[in-house]
C-alpha cells in the first residue's frame, strides 16, 4: 500500500510536469495588470509570504519537487521493478479470464436459444453483469498500469462483448415483440381476420429486422436472427394461404380437401370460436401448392355456380310469346330475340364451361342437364317454327281450295289429321308461358318431327300438282306458288285472278267484263284486254272464261293474238 501511495504521487507530479510551469508566467501577469490599473497586491500573505516572494519561489519550489519525487523513484526501483513483475503477471492471468469469459460467451450466449425469451433475457442479464464486473478489473489494472507507467493493455473482447450484448438484447427485444404480435394474431377470430392489414404488418416487421441487420451485418448470422427471419417468411408464406382460405368461394368441399391435404381430420371454419391459431396449427407453410390449387378450385367453381345461377334464374323467367293466325283464335309460337340471344350465348358459355376439365367435375350433373335442357329448348324451337310456318302456308289451300281438295284427296286428308293435331297440340302449350317446361314436354319434340314430315309430304304432292299445271299454261312459271294456288282456287271465279294477269302477261293489266241484257256484269265473259298504261284493245270476239283456269288462259292466249 506505501508503495502504491509513493507510486501514486510519483505518477501525479509526471502528469503535471508540464501544465504546473505554464501557470508561473500567467500569475506574474495578473499581478502587473492589477498594479496598472492600482491594485497592489505584492504585499497580499500566501501562505504565511508576500504575493511578490511566494511567486518567485514557488517555481524553485516546484523544480524541487521534481527532483525529489526522481530521486525517490530511483530509491524504489527495485520495489518497482518488482512490483511490475507481479502486475505483469495478473495481466496475464486477467487476460486468461477475459479469454475463457469471451469463450464462454460466445458458446452460451443466446445467439441460439430455444427456450423463451424470458430465460434469453436472464442469461443475457448474466453475461451483462459478468461483464461490469470484468470492466470495473480493466479499470483497476489501467490505474495500475498507469502506476507504473507501462503500456496500456487493449482488451478488444470487452468492446465486442458489449456491442454483441447490446444487440443481441435488442434483437431479442425484437422477437418477444414479434411473438407478441404473432401470440395475438392467433387470438383473432376467423371471421375477424382482417388478412390485408396483417400482411401489412408483416411486412413492416420483416423491413425493420433487416434494417437491423443492415446496422449490424454480424447480427445476420446469429440463429436467433434467422429464427426470426424465418418466422416472418413463413407469416409471409402462410398469409396469403389464409386471405385465400378466407373468400367466400370457399364452400365445406373445399375444407374437406384442405383436412386431406394437412393430414387432419376435419377443418372446421363454420365453428364460432375458430381461431388463427387453429388455422396456422395446420403448418400451411408446408402445403403451400396443395392449398393453393385448393383456392384457385374454389375460385374458379364460384364463378361456374355464379354462371350456372344466373342461366337458371334467366330460363326460369323466360317466357315463349305466341302470335294470332289471321285474327283467329288460333295462337301460334314466335320466339323473341332473347329467346334467341340467350339461347345462343347461354350455350356457348355452358360449353366453356364443359372445357373447365377438374374446375367443372363437381358441376358436371348441371352442366350436362342445362346443356341438355337447352339442345331440347333449341332443337324444339326449330321444329315448332318449321312446323308452325308450313301448316300455316298450307291451311288455307287444303282446307279453303275445293280445287285441292278435290285434286290431292289423300293429301288433304293427311292435312287435315295434321291440323287436327296441331291445334290440339297448341291449345295445350299455350297454357304454359315458361319456355323451357314448354318445349320440354315429354314427346313433344318428336310430335313435332311427325307433323314436319307429313308437311313435307303434303308439300310434295302440292309442288307436283303445280308442276302439272305450270306444263300445260307455261306462263304460271312466272307466278309465285301462292300466288298460283289463289288462281287455281278461284278458277270458277275469273274476276278474282284478274289481279295475276300482270304477272303472265308483260303488258296486260286486266279484261273489261261484258255487261248483260238485264244490265248486270258478266262474271266470266270480256271482250276488252286494258294495257298496264291504261290504253284499252278490243278482242276480235267476246271471249268466255270457263272451265279449268289453265285451260282458259291457254285460249285466252290464242284469242289475243
Amino acid at each position: 500500500d506505501e508503495l502504491m501511495a509513493v507510486m501514486t504521487v510519483i505518477r501525479d507530479v509526471r502528469k503535471k510536469m508540464e501544465s504546473v510551469p505554464e501557470l508561473f508566467s500567467p500569475q506574474k501577469e495578473c499581478v502587473q495588470i492589477l498594479r496598472r490599473y492600482g491594485v497592489d497586491v505584492l504585499n497580499d500573505e500566501v501562505a504565511g509570504k508576500k504575493l511578490q516572494d511566494f511567486l518567485e519561489e514557488i517555481p524553485l519550489a516546484w523544480d524541487a519537487v521534481v527532483k525529489k519525487t526522481f530521486r525517490k523513484k530511483e530509491d524504489i526501483l527495485p520495489m518497482q521493478m518488482a512490483a511490475v513483475d507481479s502486475l505483469k503477471v495478473d495481466l496475464d492471468q486477467f487476460y486468461l479470464s477475459i479469454r475463457e469469459y469471451r469463450g464462454d460467451f460466445r458458446a452460451n450466449a443466446p445467439f441460439k436459444f430455444e427456450d423463451g425469451c424470458d430465460e434469453a433475457f436472464t442469461v443475457i442479464d448474466s453475461f451483462s453483469k459478468k461483464l461490469d464486473e470484468i470492466e470495473v478489473q480493466v479499470d483497476q489494472f489501467r490505474e495500475l498500469e498507469d502506476l507504473f507507467e507501462l503500456q496500456p493493455t487493449a482488451y478488444v473482447e470487452i468492446g465486442e462483448t458489449r456491442s454483441e450484448i447490446k444487440q443481441l438484447t435488442l434483437l431479442w427485444e425484437f422477437k418477444q415483440s414479434v411473438d407478441d404480435v404473432f401470440q395475438s394474431w392467433r387470438k383473432e377470430l376467423w371471421a375477424d381476420v382482417n388478412t390485408v392489414d396483417l400482411e401489412d404488418k408483416n411486412k413492416q416487421l420483416r423491413k425493420k429486422l433487416k434494417e437491423k441487420g443492415n446496422a449490424y451485418p454480424a447480427m445476420k448470422g446469429w440463429q436467433v436472427y434467422r429464427d426470426i427471419d424465418e418466422s416472418l417468411a413463413v407469416m409471409a408464406t402462410v398469409l396469403p394461404l389464409v386471405h385465400d382460405l378466407h373468400s367466400e368461394s370457399i364452400r365445406s368441399r373445399h375444407w374437406a380437401a384442405l383436412a386431406r391435404v394437412c393430414n387432419v381430420k376435419a377443418v372446421d371454419p363454420t365453428d364460432p370460436q375458430f381461431t388463427l391459431d387453429d388455422m396456422l396449427m395446420l403448418q400451411l407453410h408446408r402445403h403451400k401448392e396443395g392449398i393453393e390449387e385448393i383456392a384457385e378450385t374454389a375460385t374458379k367453381e364460384l364463378k361456374i355456380e355464379n354462371k350456372l345461377s344466373e342461366i337458371e334464374g334467366v330460363w326460369a323467367a323466360m317466357e315463349l310469346d305466341y302470335v294470332a293466325h289471321k285474327n283467329t283464335d288460333m295462337n301460334l309460337p314466335r320466339p323473341s330475340e332473347e329467346v334467341v340471344e340467350s339461347m345462343e350465348a347461354h350455350q356457348m358459355e355452358l360449353q366453356g364451361i364443359y372445357g373447365m376439365g377438374k374446375f367443372m367435375e363437381y358441376f358436371k350433373d348441371r352442366v350436362v342437364q342445362w346443356q341438355s335442357d337447352l339442345r331440347i329448348v333449341d332443337d324444339t324451337l326449330r321444329m315448332w317454327m318449321t312446323v308452325s310456318r308450313a301448316w300455316a302456308s298450307l291451311e288455307s289451300i287444303f282446307l279453303a281450295s275445293a280445287d285441292i281438295r278435290s285434286q290431292l284427296p289423300e293429301d288433304t286428308k293427311r292435312f287435315e289429321g295434321i291440323d287436327a293435331a296441331f291445334r290440339e297440340l297448341m291449345k295445350g302449350a299455350v297454357l304454359e308461358m315458361n319456355c323451357v317446361k314448354v318445349c320440354s314436354v315429354e314427346g313433344r319434340c318428336e310430335a313435332l318431327k311427325g307433323m314436319r314430315e307429313k308437311l313435307e309430304m303434303c308439300q310434295k304432292s302440292l309442288h307436283e300438282y303445280l308442276d302439272i299445271k305450270k306444263k300445260i299454261f307455261p306462263r304460271f312459271y312466272f307466278v309465285s306458288s301462292v300466288a298460283l294456288l289463289d288462281m287455281l282456287a278461284n278458277g270458277t271465279n275469273p274476276p278474282k285472278i284478274m289481279p295475276y294477269l300482270g304477272d303472265c302477261y308483260d303488258a296486260l293489266a286486266n279484261l273489261k267484263f261484258v255487261t248483260l241484257e238485264d244490265g248486270s256484269q258478266s262474271n266470266k265473259t270480256v271482250d276488252t284486254m286494258i294495257a298496264k298504261d291504261g290504253e284499252e284493245v278490243p278482242l276480235h270476239e267476246e271471249f268466255t272464261m270457263e272451265g279449268e283456269v289453265e285451260a282458259y288462259l291457254n285460249r285466252l292466249t290464242e284469242s289475243m293474238r
